[in-house]
């Protein structure tokens, strides 16, 4: 093989040339890829995880072309430019879901039915990265393609394997496109910010703004910011622009300030484009909205989806009649809170049926223009028919209003459907004012139910930013989602699960389900810790029968009640699903809004609190099998809390008090221990008998693994972070303990990766598996006792 010039002794072993005018690259494999080079000059790679790639050896600047041929045995063929930007074909987890990630963001965005390609047959991709659009081409077919700001940027290349597959590299080629040329003399522009052309007017320049800032928002919810308050303008772009600009843009993440209102116009355009900020500006010579993309001497340049020019300094004099706003990014809300937006506040000037009226009539005695019909036609049946696919995806969200919003929704289908016809038909006058009138009978029924439901809504309490965390071990997921609220000091994932235990507790009950983690820790004890990272938390915990049920739930209710009131965050177990915790976002006259692993957003009855009501479709259905109708039960398991920020403890006691606490509930002392469950040595012991035995069931042990690798993988971390707020002196004996808790999360790692969660619910009868797992939890057991016995001994002398 051809030594390389400049290359290490190593990476001569491990390199292929990457085609490329110019200066000479090649593409160089990580040790741990599993390279070898093939005997026709390819590279194939393969990889135990998704870590590791054959990385280029020099930085490629956009707009460029990377052009590879390449071929799998199984699944991920991955592609890189830079350490944000992701390409994956095959995926393990969809293998038809394509994976593009932007470069600039790492904003992951998903192709269904775009990411398969053939094993074992070579493919050719072309993963273009211009300065305003990304797209991927397999076979001279595009999968996926997405608008974004990627000027400026230089990346290395590479292309890897993961999770065991085998990747061959046939060809790699970059070519780097003109492009990127540097505004003239005189002139400062934002390169990268330009309209969308398939929105017009303001939304063409709003999503322009937002590809620039490489913000990607899917089209039922972009198109709903025009259509799903209910608006259907016929004329004045301006004050309807200026509407949706001032009434509703934040909730896609656009800031506007208008501009002009004290001191010079032209001065203040000039220093938000020196800022990097866009500005939108209303032009009368086009009576449409524009945004400023720079400025020279002379004015400002202005840029429509087909138009590039400037304005002279001199027609911003007439601050009335000239409407410019300066655009920020801000904090994009979530799908429901932009509904609740846009309905509650819908955009004034709505003439709506009255509108239709008029148009209707125009129609009917032949005194309309075809052409703008015709384009009002298209862009109205566009935001319809997204904003009903929104009304669809929030509906659920909804609580009581969601039957509402799916009639609406529905109306607004059928309202698009008939825009669509109309602008065929737009021609033909009577044709066209029978569409009319098909379009006002949709418009006014979906008028009447969005009302309705505008009613609905109003009455509902919510904490909007309080969502459950997704984190496995759910109690932990619920601690972390109020510190995210709440205005408490800044607390890590490690500091969290150490302050608490988490990270280094183990409980199982006698039958290895997963009782362990979710009932089997002392949530008293847990919620006296929570005061160290600065939540202090109150509630209810009580099991109840037939002579205090309604008692216990009164009290509940009215503790849901003032706490959501208060903005306090709210959590519990049992809510809706019989183990997990979720958190308690919300409330309506009828019950109560719950957020977590299964449930999200259907109201569950007030009389339903303590019998772990779920009232989606499935579980309903199991429900009325067992138990009939009936939801007013007279016993059952109240677990509902509440948090507000108090001052975190210093650093010494919170740790001192966390290793009190993991010492003695990992020796099952009385004061922490509860009856039926097993702790620490004993709870390992117990578990890899019963692996022996062939009676752990495969679903559960999934489970187990889930949820005790999370909390182990923040042992080490908690420990070295405690090192870094003690005193010195502690620093050699912690890091210790860490090496032993590193040592435990690798093995828990490998455990997860053995019984990755779903598992079947049949008992595990592989008898290697079975070897391999009671080796791991052995492993694992050996560590955390060598690490246990370091922090009791820390513990003695703190």
């Amino acid at each position: 093989m051809n030594m390389a010039k400049g290359l290490s002794a190593e990476a001569q072993q491990l390199h292929m040339p990457i085609q490329c005018e110019g200066k000479a690259g090649y593409l160089i494999a990580d040790a741990a890829c599993k390279a070898r080079m093939e005997p026709d000059g390819g590279m194939s790679l393969t990889n135990d995880d998704d870590r590791y790639f054959a990385w280029s050896d020099r930085e490629y600047r956009t707009p460029l072309l990377i052009e590879a041929t390449v071929k799998t045995d199984s699944t991920n063929i991955r592609m890189k430019y830079g350490a944000k930007g992701n390409l994956i074909f095959n995926w393990e987890v969809q293998p038809d879901t394509l994976i593009l990630s932007n470069p600039a963001t790492n904003q992951e965005n998903r192709a269904k039915r775009a990411g398969t390609v053939p094993i074992d047959s070579w493919v050719q991709v072309r993963w273009l990265i211009d300065e305003g659009r990304m797209s991927v081409v397999v076979d001279h077919v595009e999968r996926f393609a997405m608008k974004g700001n990627f000027a400026g940027m230089s990346e290395k290349v590479a292309i890897g394997a993961a999770w065991g597959s085998r990747v061959t590299v046939k060809s790699v080629r970059v070519v780097e496109l003109p492009g990127g040329k540097a505004a003239p003399e005189g002139v400062r522009m934002l390169h990268g910010l330009v309209p969308d052309g398939q929105a017009p007017g303001v939304l063409g320049c709003l999503r322009g703004v937002l590809h620039y800032w490489n913000r990607y928002i899917p089209d039922p919810r972009f198109f709903a910011l025009a259509g799903g308050a209910g608006a259907l303008m016929i004329g004045g772009e301006r004050i309807w622009g200026e509407q949706l600009l001032e009434e509703h843009a934040s909730t896609i993440g656009i800031v506007p300030e208008r501009l002009g209102a004290v001191g010079s116009l032209t001065a203040e355009i000039r220093k938000s484009i020196d800022d990097g900020c866009p500005c939108l500006m209303f032009d009368a010579e086009v009576a449409d909205f524009v945004l400023i993309a720079g400025y020279n001497e002379t004015g400002c340049i202005v840029r429509s989806a087909d138009l590039e020019a400037v304005r002279h300094w001199d027609g911003f004099r007439n601050r009335d009649q000239t409407a410019v706003y300066r655009l920020t990014p801000g904090v994009e809300r979530d799908a429901f809170r932009s509904l609740v937006d846009m309905m509650v506040r819908p955009l004034p000037p709505d003439p709506g049926v009255a509108a239709l009226d008029a148009c209707i009539h125009n129609v009917e005695t032949g005194n309309y223009e075809v052409g703008a019909l015709a384009y009002l036609a298209a862009f109205w049946s566009k935001c319809r028919l997204h904003s009903s696919e929104f009304l669809y995806e929030t509906s659920g969200m909804s609580g009581s209003a969601a039957s509402l919003l799916l009639e609406a929704a529905e109306c607004m289908r059928s309202s698009g459907n008939a825009l669509e016809r109309l602008h065929q038909a737009v021609g033909e006058k009577d044709a066209a004012a029978a569409l009319l009138k098909e379009i006002r009978q949709a418009e006014q029924q979906k008028e009447t139910l969005l009302c309705k439901a505008v009613d609905l809504l109003k009455q509902r309490k919510e904490l909007l930013s309080y969502r459950f965390t997704g984190l496995h071990m759910s109690h932990a997921g619920a601690l972390r989602a109020c510190l995210d609220v709440l205005p408490a000091e800044p607390v890590t994932n490690a500091w969290l699960y150490g302050a608490t235990g988490y990270a280094f507790v183990m409980a199982l009950d006698e039958h290895i389900t997963n009782r362990g983690p979710t009932f089997g820790l002392p949530y008293g004890h847990l919620h006296r810790l929570a005061a160290n990272i600065g939540l202090k938390i109150n509630g209810i915990r009580v099991y109840t029968d037939s002579h205090d049920h309604h008692q216990w739930r009164s009290r509940a209710i009215q503790g849901i009640r003032q706490a959501i009131d208060a903005g306090l965050p709210c959590f519990g177990q049992g809510l809706a699903e019989t183990s997990e915790t979720e958190v308690l976002h919300g409330y309506e006259p009828q019950g109560y809004l719950t957020h977590g692993w299964h449930q999200r957003g259907l109201p569950i009855p007030w009389e339903a609190l303590g019998m772990a009501y779920c009232p989606c479709v499935p579980c309903s259905g199991r429900r009325k099998e067992q138990f009939g109708e009936n939801v007013d039960v007279q016993s059952g398991f109240i677990s509902v809390h509440w948090a507000e920020a108090v001052q975190a403890s210093d650093a010494e006691s919170t740790v001192r008090q966390a290793f009190s606490y993991i010492l003695e509930q990992n020796s099952g002392s009385p004061g922490t221990s509860l009856p039926g469950y097993l702790y620490g040595t004993d709870a390992y012991e117990h578990w890899i008998r019963v692996v022996k035995e062939g009676n752990a069931v495969g679903f559960y042990v999934g489970y187990l693994c889930d949820t005790w690798r999370e909390c182990r993988s923040y042992a080490a971390p908690f420990l070295r972070e405690a090192a870094s707020k003690l005193d010195p002196d502690w620093t050699e004996a912690l890091e210790e303990a860490a090496r032993y808790y590193d040592a435990s999360a690798s093995k828990w790692k490998r455990l997860n990766e053995l019984y990755p969660w779903m598992q079947p619910r049949s008992k595990v009868v592989d008898v290697d598996k079975r070897m391999q797992t009671v080796e791991l939890l052995e492993g694992i057991m050996a560590s955390e006792q060598a690490g246990m016995r370091i922090i009791e001994e820390i513990y003695r002398k703190i």
